[in-house]
């Protein structure tokens, strides 16, 4: 395993092992008790006790359409790869634009008007939201910013497509909230760390890896992520959804927890129960049956595609999306992307150089796994 590279518990950074069946989970039981969750639709949760890393760096990267390339963290903007185009400026919320968002949750506000259909498996409408985190683990100056963004996007209304390698590809459900790719926007030498940096394109854990490789000092872990998988501003996850729903709860398939620009559902790690893994492809995602029970009475249990996050120690690899698929293999996944197979950068790891296709996130999917078998994955990945 890999556990060296990673953050030590106190750190908050939610990946703590190197196999799902001892990785310690976070979960918001606020979340998970309907009885507790909110009448008013605009709000999307209640909030959530519990506390965060420290501020995002000055120069973090900024959202779908802005934000710099390197410096901070943050996924960065929209400058390499393809952007969405569903998203626009919304006066329904309530508070105004660039007021403070509260750090204990309670001003995030979204407004769902989606329709799920059994036919395609997609859903349509729109989500309108201030963008502010909706737990109390974002620690930071947040601001917010009314947003509409429609599903799908037209951007990405047919696929197999490329999916953003920077800024949004999806929005959590909980709270409206970005959901982008693997990738990190770099960090220049010594942020993270004394004397270390961070290739841009690189995903979490190979940038991990290069910062315990180059740093001379102790890495800033908090820099990767609170406990709830968000991290920056505009606030955004790279990770499962680890406060909006129970992830150790492994007795049934995973909830519904987000939606891709594409108009599938995002749902969290489990397939069903026993710790059994989804057999996902290429972008992480698959037909099979989904449940039919969410928090929104959005969805009917039906066999449509959908995607999972995933939850990983390895590099390179991805934690939610890799592209809209479906798609079958390693290579249909690079010939959507003109950032992939255009030559690789030599990357320091305390193992050795390895050889990285920067912004590149088509990787072989995980296998599937119970917690009493080992299956063998229904994609075949080249």
């Amino acid at each position: 395993g890999r556990g060296a590279l990673l953050a030590p518990p106190e750190s908050g950074f939610p990946i703590k092992g190197a196999l799902l069946s001892t990785v310690t989970v976070f979960f918001n039981p606020f979340l998970e008790n309907p009885s507790i969750l909110p009448s008013n639709a605009d709000l999307c949760s209640p909030p959530a006790a519990g506390f965060g890393g420290p501020p995002p760096p000055p120069n973090a990267g900024g959202g779908p359409g802005g934000g710099g390339t390197g410096g901070g963290t943050g996924g960065g903007g929209s400058s390499v790869g393809i952007s969405g185009t569903g998203s626009t400026s919304s006066t329904s919320c309530t508070l105004s634009d660039g007021s403070s968002c509260a750090k204990n949750g309670t001003t995030n506000q979204c407004i769902r008007n989606l329709q799920f259909s059994t036919q395609t498996g997609k859903f349509t409408g729109s989500i309108i939201t201030n963008l502010c985190p909706n737990h109390a683990k974002a620690e930071g100056s947040q601001t917010t910013t009314c947003t509409q963004q429609v599903f799908p996007d037209p951007t990405f209304t047919t696929g197999p497509k490329q999916a953003p390698v920077l800024g949004r590809l999806g929005l959590s459900l909980a709270g409206g909230l970005n959901i982008y790719g693997p990738f990190e926007a770099g960090f220049t030498t010594g942020f993270a760390c004394s004397g270390g940096y961070c290739s841009a394109g690189l995903d979490i854990e190979a940038c991990l890896a290069q910062l315990s490789a180059t740093c001379t000092g102790a890495i800033d872990y908090s820099l990767f992520g609170d406990s709830c998988g968000g991290h920056a501003t505009p606030y955004h996850y790279h990770t499962d959804l680890s406060c909006d729903y129970n992830q150790t709860d492994y007795s049934s398939h995973s909830p519904l927890i987000g939606l891709a620009l594409d108009g599938y559902g995002i749902y969290g790690i489990w397939e069903g129960a026993n710790k059994q893994l989804p057999c996902v492809d290429v972008c992480r995602g698959h037909t099979a049956t989904i449940p039919g029970n969410d928090k929104w009475s959005l969805t009917t249990a039906s066999t449509v595609y959908h995607y999972h996050t995933h939850v990983s120690t390895t590099y390179p690899d991805l934690w939610t999306i890799g592209c809209f698929g479906p798609v079958s293999t390693v290579d249909e996944c690079k010939a959507l992307y003109t950032t992939c197979n255009d030559g690789t950068s030599s990357i320091a790891t305390p193992s050795g150089n390895v050889n990285y296709d920067l912004y590149c996130p088509c990787f072989s999917p995980p296998s599937c796994t119970t917690s009493t078998s080992t299956a063998t994955s229904t994609t075949t990945s080249t």
